[in-house]
């Protein structure tokens, strides 16, 4: 079994791996990881691996001979971001009215100063949540491209990628903050790694993408060191 990098790709002397401890450590780059996946999925059956359903809010769609994987990117707890967004503008609104009842002008230009950063934030929440309540995620494969677009306000994570040079797709688990996150990445033959997502709230939606893709692309599923277990 030869074990990769999950971080750089780089391949892992025997000399770096501790069996008893089933980690691997990658003198290139320092990342430190566990192959236990890599071992438990080698000594199942290909026939192990069950059928992902399809996730609430996703649509899976074959016309002729390609696949459309979308959903939106509303969901309930977005809401508490409108609120958020909704209180920030108008208290930014209130402020602006008070500090510059005359409108801007050279006298109380350091006003300005002192607020743009609370009105830089107002944006970003702004867009982000036009973005949340109007876009949605649209995976599209065919025998010959892989894309991933999100629309139809701009957002960036757009992906194009030639089918013949995808080698394998896999998921990863990763803590962040005070939840768990799941990521859908594409092994590439000829270049790095690519992320399709990285931030994916619930595991079913990575293994769904990976599964779906996999199968219309005729890739036969193998381990990855690294990669979420979700047998």
């Amino acid at each position: 079994m030869q074990l990769s990098c999950r971080r750089c790709g780089k391949k892992i002397p025997p000399e770096d791996i501790d069996i008893q401890q089933v980690q691997a450590r990658c003198r290139p780059c320092g990342e430190v990881f566990s192959f236990r996946a890599m071992v438990t999925e080698a000594l199942l059956p290909p026939a192990a691996r069950y059928t992902v359903a399809t996730p609430r809010g996703y649509t899976l769609l074959h016309r002729g001979a390609e696949l459309l994987i979308t959903w939106r990117w509303l969901t309930r707890p977005m809401i508490h971001l409108l609120l958020l967004t909704l209180i920030w503008d108008a208290v930014l609104a209130g402020g602006y009215r008070w500090l510059f009842p005359g409108g801007i002008s050279l006298e109380n230009s350091p006003g300005l100063l002192i607020c743009m950063p609370f009105l830089i934030v107002g944006i970003w929440l702004t867009g982000w949540t036009l973005c949340v309540f109007i876009n949605r995620t649209t995976v599209r494969v065919n025998d010959t491209l892989l894309t991933v677009r999100h629309g139809p306000l701009p957002w960036i994570g757009n992906v194009r990628i030639p089918a013949d040079d995808i080698d394998q797709l896999y998921c990863e688990e990763k803590a962040y903050f005070h939840m768990i996150i799941y990521s859908v990445i594409v092994l590439r033959k000829t270049g790095p790694r690519v992320k399709l997502f990285s931030k994916l709230r619930q595991m079913n939606q990575a293994a769904f993408i990976e599964q779906q893709v996999e199968q219309r692309l005729r890739i036969a599923d193998r381990p990855i060191a690294g990669e979420m277990f979700w047998v």
